[in-house]
């Protein structure tokens, strides 16, 4: 449904070509990969890369505050990565996040968290299983990925029938990294809702 279209890739496919650049695409064809150098970068993107530094937490990212891309590309390409994306990994979640809901139907436990069932109740997917073979991908940065022994005390708890058919996967992506013994913030909390929501859906988390 999502997917581009043959076109569209091979477009974007014959621009790097005719920059002397070999590009790699997804089976699912919503990705393409190409592993260059920071001047073949900043030549075919039209920018200049720095190394921009996080004092605070002593972090440092290669990053650019804009770029540019043919015009005929610009609506098939949604973004390119690494360039102006600024995110840091965000400080640990331990707990099910609590808020407001936005209605008062359904669910009352929705009023003082967010758990798996109260978003069912708030999407109407009370009863829905997920069939077919696609896996469900997310994505981390900056080294923010799924920790697997959070994952599990989560679906224990919320999604138990998941728990014992754990259908997660880690895939790294140039080089992204599995820092299991760090391994927090969204990228986490996103494949612990996405897992106990889409189960038994292979869920993939990808590391950049």
């Amino acid at each position: 449904m999502f997917a581009p279209s043959a076109l569209d890739v091979e477009l974007v496919m014959n621009w790097l070509a005719d920059n002397n650049i070999t590009g790699n695409s997804s089976s699912d064809r919503g990705w393409i990969y190409a592993s260059i150098t920071i001047v073949k970068a900043q030549d075919l993107l039209k920018t200049k890369y720095s190394i921009y530094e996080n004092t605070s937490k002593n972090q440092s990212v290669v990053r650019t505050s804009e770029y540019s891309i043919p015009q005929e590309l610009s609506n098939k390409i949604d973004f390119v990565l690494p360039t102006i994306m600024f995110g840091t990994a965000a400080a640990p979640l331990k707990s099910v996040l609590t808020m407001r809901a936005p209605n008062s139907n359904g669910d009352q436990s929705c009023k003082s968290k967010i758990t798996p069932d109260c978003l069912k109740t708030l999407y109407n997917m009370q009863g829905f299983v997920p069939s077919g073979n696609s896996p469900i991908g997310i994505t981390g940065y900056l080294d923010e990925v799924a920790n697997e022994a959070d994952l599990a005390t989560f679906l224990q708890k919320y999604k138990p029938e998941a728990s014992k058919d754990l259908r997660f996967e880690f895939q790294s992506v140039n080089g992204g990294l599995n820092p299991q013994e760090d391994s927090t913030g969204e990228a986490a909390l996103d494949v612990q809702y996405t897992t106990s929501l889409t189960w038994p859906t292979k869920n993939i988390c990808m590391s950049y």
